[in-house]
């Protein structure tokens, strides 16, 4: 096998635990690093406290991150070119909840149940969600004029919170109906946060 380059291996073994938890596999030292193309000794090389685990917990900080920031581009973009209209946010709340994503968002669920099992985890996890929220909420900063801090923050954990909670609450079998529901409520709650600077 090919040792690639330090930042290279390690984001090699990252990605390989990823594919594997999508895939829903147990995940197994060996076959993360033949996934990866690499030695299973580099595992314990990029992850030395603890080995499995920490990757592991790196993993599903990743996954933690899921569709978030390409998500964030799209409604950026909306707002920059002034089209944050009703409608068009109701339409982007349903791809936020569409039935296609629910995976992702169980896989971010399902990292923050881990938490508890993984000590390893709970720092990845705490650090991924605090960056999701300051760049979210400094993105915002930087296209809406004179938004205060406190309204950028609660538009990322607005952003972020309803479709996690859709999925952990409404599950996969939840009807469209529902869906275009929690999305009218949803692009009505966004509005009303961009409504308080404007």
């Amino acid at each position: 096998m090919s040792e690639l380059r330090r930042g290279e291996g390690r984001d090699a073994l990252v990605q390989a635990t990823v594919d594997l938890l999508r895939e829903g596999h147990a995940i197994q030292v060996k076959e993360v690093a033949a996934r990866a193309g690499v030695s299973h000794t580099l595992i314990y090389r990029h992850f030395p406290d603890g080995g499995k685990e920490e990757l592991i917990a790196e993993a599903y900080a990743e996954l933690f991150k899921g569709l978030v920031l390409e998500d964030m581009d799209e409604l950026l973009t909306l707002v920059e070119n002034g089209a944050i209209d009703r409608e068009r946010l109701r339409a982007y709340g349903m791809r936020l909840l569409s039935p296609g994503r629910d995976e992702v968002r169980g896989l971010r669920l399902d990292a923050l149940a881990q938490v508890r099992l993984n000590p390893y985890l709970a720092p990845r996890i705490g650090r991924a969600r605090q960056d999701l929220v300051a760049g979210v909420a400094e993105a915002f900063v930087q296209v809406v004029p004179h938004l205060p801090k406190a309204t950028a923050i609660a538009i990322a954990v607005l952003h972020q919170g309803v479709p996690l909670g859709v999925t952990a609450i409404g599950g996969a079998s939840m009807s469209r109906a529902t869906r275009e529901a929690v999305a009218d409520m949803w692009a009505d709650s966004f509005l009303a946060l961009l409504d308080r600077v404007r």
